[in-house]
């Protein structure tokens, strides 16, 4: 598995609004979850993702990283 670090560029204030919208998608949209160690699967009911028809080719980049 290739790792990629994640930076974020939210405030502190904008953080905890995120938080909130990550629990309420992960409260609503996991399966099912796996604990070992220090690693935590998810497996994640469908997901629907819309872009404008300018992002079209980011959409499928992301889309294709599920077949790797």
């Amino acid at each position: 598995m290739t790792r990629v670090p994640i930076a974020c560029t939210l405030t502190a204030d904008e953080a905890g609004d995120r938080i909130g919208e990550w629990r309420e998608f992960l409260a609503r949209s996991v399966e099912e979850r796996q604990i070992e160690g220090t690693v935590a699967r998810l497996r994640l009911g469908w997901l629907r993702m819309e872009v404008p028809v300018d992002a079209i080719a980011i959409l499928e980049d992301l889309a294709a990283l599920g077949t790797e």
